[in-house]
């Protein structure tokens, strides 16, 4: 009985062990890529973030959108979770966001596959557009000829118009899609940073 209970300890032991390290290179990886790396855009230290986080409204933006002094282009962007469906496979919810046309040229990011927004993207009526991230690009299949295809998001089908390039992220490293967000000049949701 006693060689029984001394097995059992010694398991748990090794057990809380591997956890542990893993825990811990698990974090190592994820502060490697966010703190220790550059910034996967062009002029990093050109990039600012207004002050007021996740509290700007369209209309706000539309304003500071003509013309802000000491600024050569804005962008807008909302980090969300949106559903993704696939045929024959169940809906899975996957870190997004939306965005301003001028997001991926304001980071200087240009895609892997296919392009980016453009200024006929977030006008209201425009087609739902999606730009994705390597990593999903990867997981749903990682052909080339996605471009082009449909996806849905939301309950919405969203053409594939571009894949960022491996190691880009943006606001933070999990998101794994981009759609451009129908900008209402007089919207009053403030929830855009």
């Amino acid at each position: 009985m006693t060689k029984i209970s001394e097995i059992d300890g010694v398991a748990a032991s090794v057990g809380t062990l591997a956890l542990g390290v893993g825990g811990t290179a698990a974090l190592t990886g994820i502060a490697r890529a966010v703190l220790l790396s550059p910034l996967p855009y062009t002029d990093p230290e050109g990039i600012g973030l207004f002050w007021m986080p996740l509290s700007w409204s369209q209309e706000e933006f539309a304003f500071l959108r003509e013309g802000t002094p000491g600024f050569s282009e804005l962008a807008q962007f909302h980090h969300q979770a949106v559903t993704l469906e696939r045929a024959g496979g169940p809906a899975r919810l996957i870190p997004g966001g939306v965005a301003s046309h001028e997001l991926f040229s304001v980071l200087g990011a240009a895609p892997f596959l296919g392009r980016t927004f453009e200024a006929t993207d977030d006008v209201s009526g425009a087609a739902p557009v999606a730009v994705l991230s390597y990593g999903l690009w990867r997981d749903l299949g990682g052909a080339p000829e996605i471009l082009g295809s449909s996806i849905v998001l939301d309950g919405r089908p969203h053409t594939v118009i571009g894949v960022m390039p491996r190691g880009f992220w943006f606001p933070s490293p999990d998101v794994r899609v981009w759609g451009a967000k129908d900008l209402d000049p007089n919207g009053q949701n403030g929830s855009y940073s």
